[in-house]
């Protein structure tokens, strides 16, 4: 698992994150992208908050050549979250990490050019 450090908003964003990479896929091998997220006011740490996993939009390819991406988009709509008590519907902070998996090792899958963009 590759996790991407978090990243923290000037303000509050709400609704949306979205994640777009090149990912390489041999047979037998595929990727999940997880987020978490804190909002401004939850005194609790982000690295207390459960991963969640983000929607693919497409279907995966595999394919043999080490050296093509695809592009493909991660997303997670209406982001909410409850600490507590407390019920947040809007985040400061977020962090994404990226899972391999394959059912061989010397075929594993790769990434490049991560972007992630948090909607408001």
């Amino acid at each position: 698992a590759y996790e991407i450090p978090k990243r923290d908003w000037s303000s509050d964003v709400c609704s949306s994150d979205l994640v777009y990479l090149q990912q390489n896929l041999p047979q037998g091998s595929s990727i999940q992208v997880y987020y978490r997220v804190q909002a401004a006011t939850d005194s609790d740490k982000i690295e207390n908050k459960s991963w969640k996993l983000m929607t693919q939009t497409g279907v995966s390819s595999t394919n043999q050549n080490a050296t093509e991406y695809y592009d493909y988009e991660y997303k997670a709509d209406a982001i909410s979250y409850t600490s507590g008590s407390v019920s947040y519907t809007t985040f400061r902070t977020f962090a994404i990490k990226v899972v391999f998996y394959s059912t061989n090792p010397a075929n594993a899958p790769s990434v490049k050019n991560l972007r992630a963009i948090a909607l408001s």
